[in-house]
């Protein structure tokens, strides 16, 4: 039950990661411009990005040691993978 739990929270976290930089990304394509919307997208990326290297490790983690998981869990470090990929390399382009 414990490790149910686990997964769910990661889960949790990893969609949230994922649904903050979509909505970065649309933010930028639409060209939206607010004054608190920027000081709060200033305050919060660096430290998501952070946390999102240190949960696509932990999800990693726990694809290498073949524990049971979900398919939305799988799903979840799938598209915080991807998302990490798109982040970092944007520092690139």
């Amino acid at each position: 039950m414990k490790n149910f739990n686990r997964l769910k929270t990661l889960t949790l976290l990893n969609t949230l990661i994922v649904l903050y930089f979509a909505f970065l990304y649309l933010a930028y394509i639409y060209q939206i411009n607010f004054t608190g919307l920027q000081f709060i997208v200033e305050l919060i990326t660096f430290p998501l990005m952070a946390v999102q290297l240190v949960l696509l490790a932990i999800g990693i983690g726990f694809f290498v040691n073949k524990k049971p998981t979900s398919i939305l869990y799988k799903i979840s470090v799938v598209a915080l993978a991807i998302c990490s990929i798109l982040t970092i390399g944007s520092f690139f382009i």
